[in-house]
């Protein structure tokens, strides 16, 4: 937990203090802390996956997402895109019997 905490900080220039665990974590105007996972599961063969990125959001300009050539799945013009800046990403495998 403390890592993922120093994770999200650290980009704000502050750190936990052992002696004294309270800090200034105030995001700048228009960031947020999110979560996003995403995950699929085969019902033929009983596997599956799950990812789950954490970290600090914020609306990314045109010009960070122009070289990614992305395709949205859901149709028409998309005028902002969401760009997170991870903390933690972890994942794991789902088998059944």
């Amino acid at each position: 937990m403390r890592d993922a905490i120093e994770r999200i900080l650290a980009p704000l220039g502050r750190r936990v203090d052992e002696a004294q665990p309270l800090c200034d974590a105030r995001l700048a105007e228009g960031q947020d802390v999110v979560a996003f996972e995403a995950d699929a599961y085969d019902e033929c063969t009983r596997t599956g996956w799950s990812v789950l990125v954490q970290g600090v959001a914020y609306e990314a300009t045109a010009r960070e997402v122009e070289h990614l050539h992305i395709e949205p799945w859901a149709p028409g013009e998309k005028s902002h895109w969401v760009r997170i800046v991870p903390a933690s990403i972890t994942g794991r495998r789902i088998e059944l019997p």
